[in-house]
């Protein structure tokens, strides 16, 4: 990480805006407690590079839960750049490119930042992306580990505590003192109007399920006095609307205000949400932090425990479930159960909802626990056990108990590969996700929902829950990381993959996830040539496997396929084969029709460079069982053992549709290989060219130099082009890629004609068109085609 400044104790002001004045180029961080001027360093800064005639871009983090993600480097986008978080390497190119000729980038508060705006920050110092000084502000206190943890190997600036008064040094008027002072909520109250600190107060006390009518309930005043004060309080920044009630949008601060609820006046509050139509069941579904600070452990044992599951605490939530006696009561074994599957141990959830069936339990916990015991079921591939469950569901009729059934029963589809029959029973499930009470199950549900989209709309969903992901915590939190890693990788967003493992990899090796999680590692590596990363990512892989357990077993198949693909990068092709063998015999995986359909067109290719056509067909006919014959795994598959240029060529055109690159730049070697053998090599050159452009989209140079070496064994040999000097504006600045695009579009066509004219997928044909508009400093596409028209 460059970072040109080590200060080993605080500085004041003064001294701070010298060092950064006098700093070379690279990332600094300034950080300081609210209220001490970091903004004022910045003014300070600004002033001083603006008197040396310096060119500066000043900007401000958009808070992470307002707007879009990435909005804080909106105004360094282009219009038609996306809008989701993912596609951090291009972002930061994008950025880094819009800073250009700027001395300095100067941004505060990113300690408000979302997570991908912080990722770019960071790829654009790590890769040296920006040659400028680039000052990140931001406040220390709670709520800044992010920052800490996403720039870890950085110094930085950090402000002194002030020595005297300092009008200028206002920091944010809502958080002017330390963020863990336990006297912030006196502080802050004694800011406001009496009426909004009040408001504050009880909203802080009913955090997320505070409605209009409860606060008014609760605080003496009326709705309408209610409804102004939140009005004022929102406007200053302080509160939001929440999906079940107003939310402090500030943790630290919700933690010192209700800090200050009496002992009295806890169960006065439980009694007038349950008035409201809000149990505690419902409360520690909805509001799990607000439920474990209002709750009574004691008489409210099982709805406490839960409060603890469903915000991340099933380990504590386990302790506090035991009791002397045995069986448990079943709410307290259905808690249990639930802990136990947020800790991936589904042999100790069914254990723990068996003995309270064995006990005849009454109706709805019965459902409940049957619910339970088949989700726990499939998760150890115990089929039959799952179906015998379900069996014992039909009838019910508990919205918990359908739920649960609901997503075996997508599970069972997904399995098949019947998405649709799957999002039929999700959105079954989901219409009952207020009453079913189990965020674990909404997370649930939210991904494997997102399994069976579109990889593009699958992050869109998985995005919008990471809130629910974060707050589940546990094995809920480690699968959504895992599939939105996988999902990454299915994308093209390899650097982005790579970020996430590293994230994600401490947390989901500890729920029995890690193994896939680092096997995509490990194929990203393979694809782009990197045979030590490879080989130190299938090897963490393998170390993992005894460990891996509950959801992991499913993707087993991402293992072996990584590690048979590093042993073909590494020309071990025996070695490929064996592992490739394994899975076609079912030793891999918890369900082998779905492990081999997963991943078969791969396996297909890698038997078939190993020289055994056999073990191809075997693997070709699984997917064909697994999918159905019109599947585009099958049809990739016999497209693969036909070697045939033209059928080639017309699944190419498939896999494009569905936006999987890198399977269609594979199918397009092979056509180019078969019409090299038919001595067309025109055609082979003008089949492979897409093909080399799609590995290069892909930074995939393991894949490049692959293909290289076996179109010349088949008599084609291409010159290697090397690194050209290419402005950085301007129509000469364009790839050859770019401009044919830039044609195209000039031509009136749309993406998806672009992309079937030049075999490239209609997302890399964006993100070309998006390249074209940064490099030619312009905002649509009439304007590249008027800019054509001018050049002739």
């Amino acid at each position: 990480m460059p970072t040109m400044v080590n200060a080993e104790t605080p500085v004041g002001r003064a001294g701070a805006v010298a060092r950064l004045v006098a700093a070379e180029p690279g990332l600094v961080l300034l950080g300081g407690l609210p209220g001490l001027g970091v903004t004022t360093v910045l003014d300070d800064l600004a002033a001083d590079l603006a008197a040396e005639r310096a060119s500066i871009l000043r900007g401000r983090a958009t808070p992470l839960d307002r707007g879009r993600p990435l909005a804080t480097l909106a105004p360094w986008l282009n219009p038609g750049a996306p809008a989701g978080g993912h596609g951090i390497a291009t972002t930061a190119a994008a950025v880094a490119e819009a800073w250009s000729g700027a001395r300095a980038v100067l941004v505060d508060d990113v300690h408000l930042a979302d997570d991908d705006t912080l990722l770019v920050f960071r790829a654009v110092a790590e890769r040296r992306l920006y040659d400028g000084l680039l000052v990140l502000a931001y406040h220390r206190g709670p709520g800044d580990e992010r920052v800490q943890r996403t720039f870890a190997a950085a110094d930085e600036v950090e402000l002194a505590p002030l020595t005297g008064a300092d009008p200028r040094a206002g920091g944010n008027p809502w958080l002017l003192a330390r963020l863990d002072d336990p006297d912030l909520g006196d502080q802050v109250a004694a800011m406001l109007p009496a009426d909004e600190a009040d408001v504050l107060w009880w909203a802080a006390a009913l955090d997320g399920v505070g409605t209009t009518q409860r606060l008014a309930a609760a605080s003496g005043r009326t709705p309408e006095a209610v409804a102004a004060a939140v009005t004022a309080l929102r406007r200053r920044g302080l509160v939001d609307h929440g999906r079940s009630g107003l939310a402090l949008r500030h943790p630290g601060l919700t933690d010192a205000l209700a800090h200050r609820l009496e002992p009295d006046q806890r169960p006065r509050l439980v009694e007038l949400l349950e008035r409201s139509g809000l149990p505690p069941r419902l409360l520690a579904a909805r509001a799990p932090y607000t439920a474990v600070r209002l709750l009574d452990p004691a008489r409210n044992r099982a709805e406490y425990a839960a409060a603890l599951v469903h915000s991340g605490r099933a380990a504590e939530a386990l302790v506090h479930a035991r009791l002397p006696s045995e069986p448990l009561p079943p709410p307290l074994a259905l808690v249990a159960a639930q802990a136990h599957l947020a800790l991936g141990a589904s042999h100790d959830a069914r254990a723990a909802a068996g003995a309270a069936l064995a006990a005849d339990p009454p109706e709805p916990w019965a459902a409940r626990l049957t619910g339970v015991t088949a989700i726990a079921a499939a998760l150890d591939g115990d089929f039959e056990a799952g179906q015998e469950a379900l069996a014992a569901l039909a009838d019910t009729d508990d919205p918990q108990a359908v739920t649960y059934r609901c997503q075996v029963l997508a599970s069972v589809s997904y399995l098949v590969r019947d998405w649709d029959a799957a999002l039929a029973q999700l959105a079954a499930a989901a219409a009952l996700v207020d009453e079913a009470a189990d965020p674990a199950a909404e997370l649930a549900g939210i991904v494997l929902k997102a399994s069976c989209l579109d990889p593009a709309e699958a992050l869109t969903v998985l995005e919008s829950a990471r809130p629910l992901a974060e707050q589940v915590g546990a094995a809920g939190l480690a699968w959504w990381q895992l599939v939105l890693a996988l999902m990454l990788y299915n994308v093209g967003h390899w650097d982005d993959v790579l970020t996430e493992v590293e994230r994600a990899a401490p947390h989901a090796e500890g729920m029995g996830l890690g193994q896939p999680l680092h096997a995509l590692a490990a194929l990203v590596a393979v694809h782009r040539g990197d045979r030590t990363r490879s080989r130190a990512s299938v090897e963490r892989a393998r170390e993992l496997a005894g460990s891996t357990r509950g959801i992991g077993l499913f993707y087993g198949g991402f293992s072996v396929v990584a590690e048979a693909m590093s042993a073909e990068l590494e020309g071990r092709y025996d070695d490929a084969l064996v592992l490739v063998r394994g899975i076609v015999d079912g030793v891999v995986g918890v369900h082998q029709g779905s492990t081999v359909a997963g991943v078969g067109p791969r396996l297909v290719r890698i038997a078939l460079a190993a020289g055994d056509r056999a073990v191809a067909e075997e693997i070709t006919a699984a997917i064909e069982a697994a999918e159905g014959v019109d599947g585009a795994g099958a049809e990739m598959s016999r497209a693969l053992l036909s070697g045939d240029p033209d059928q080639l060529l017309a699944v190419q055109r498939r896999l494009l549709d569905l936006g999987a690159e890198l399977e269609a730049a594979w199918v397009g070697e092979e056509a180019a290989k078969g019409l090299a053998r038919a001595g067309r090599l025109p055609d082979a050159r003008a089949t492979f060219e897409p093909t080399v452009e799609a590995y290069r989209g892909l930074t995939a140079r393991g894949e490049l130099d692959r293909a290289r070496a076996s179109l010349r064994d088949e008599g084609l040999r291409l010159g290697v082009r090397g690194a050209r000097t290419r402005p950085g504006h301007g129509w000469d600045s364009l790839t050859e890629t770019e401009a044919r695009v830039a044609e195209q579009v000039a031509a009136g066509r749309t993406n998806p004609e672009i992309a079937a004219q030049l075999r490239i997928s209609p997302r890399t044909v964006q993100s070309h068109v998006s390249s074209i508009l940064g490099k030619l400093r312009l905002s649509s596409r009439v304007e590249i085609a008027a800019e054509h028209a001018r050049r002739g």
